[in-house]
């Protein structure tokens, strides 16, 4: 699953709401937001496709990698849902 980000006037601001309110998620709260939209899936709508930007942003910092792609500034994609391990996460099988 995947959609195109074009960015438009706004979206920073955007990204920072959706950024801040992942501040307060803790590992496992940021797993189960991942998983719950991989299950949904990209729907086309461009609000979503900024939070799931954030989102992995979120990831990156927290743990270092993220489950969802950001190819070459524009192409964002979710892949396999994924689970905890340790102070990590892993795709499920």
């Amino acid at each position: 699953m995947q959609i195109i980000i074009i960015f438009r006037e706004g979206d920073r601001e955007r990204f920072a709401e959706f950024h801040q309110g992942f501040l307060n998620l803790d590992h496992s709260s940021l797993i189960d937001r991942y998983n719950r939209n991989q299950k949904l899936g990209i729907v086309g709508v461009h609000a979503q496709g900024i939070m799931l930007l954030a989102l992995h942003h979120r990831f990156v910092q927290v743990f270092g990698k993220s489950p969802i792609e950001w190819t070459n500034n524009c192409l964002l994609g979710l892949t396999n849902p994924i689970q905890m391990k340790g102070e990590t996460w892993e795709f499920v099988d």
